[in-house]
């Protein structure tokens, strides 16, 4: 719903969603508002956010060599932002990681122990940071010092 409210907001521009499949009955590909909407996975909610995260980037850069996209936008620093990353890494256009995170920062921290590493780069390597609260965004900007003001688009909702 917040990217349909976002994305109706700027009708000049086309987006294109990767998100995890998560239900079967749900089309792998459709438009909603000024969304192509892009499902991946088998239809099992876990396998299919894991699916998103090792492998979304491959059909995004896929499309991105079809339409040449101009940025790519992580909603929050989850199972898409890895996506993002390795979409990032490969098409070499800016990165801009929305923070939206419900779950508290220790239970998000303990969920990517094993990956931590791959987890700090997508704020060490997001160009821009947008949050929703000042909370996320301080914790955007503490994520290993990761982002010098100088480089950072900083946009807050109010």
């Amino acid at each position: 719903m917040a990217v349909k409210e976002i994305t109706d907001r700027l009708p000049d521009f086309e987006f294109d969603l990767i998100t995890a499949l998560m239900d079967i009955k749900l089309k792998r590909q459709e438009k909603i508002g000024q969304v192509n909407v892009y499902r991946v996975g088998i239809g099992i909610p876990w396998i299919d956010k894991l699916y998103l995260a090792l492998r979304g980037w491959v059909l995004g850069f896929k499309l991105h060599q079809e339409r040449g996209y101009q940025a790519v936008w992580s909603i929050m620093a989850s199972f898409s932002g890895f996506a993002a990353l390795g979409f990032k890494l490969k098409a070499r256009i800016p990165f801009l990681l929305t923070l939206q995170e419900g779950d508290p920062v220790k239970k998000i921290l303990k969920k990517v122990k094993f990956v931590r590493y791959r987890f700090n780069e997508i704020f060490t390597l997001a160009d821009g940071l947008q949050s929703i609260s000042y909370y996320l965004e301080d914790w955007g900007r503490h994520r290993y010092s990761l982002i010098t003001t100088s480089s950072l688009i900083k946009t807050r909702a109010r």
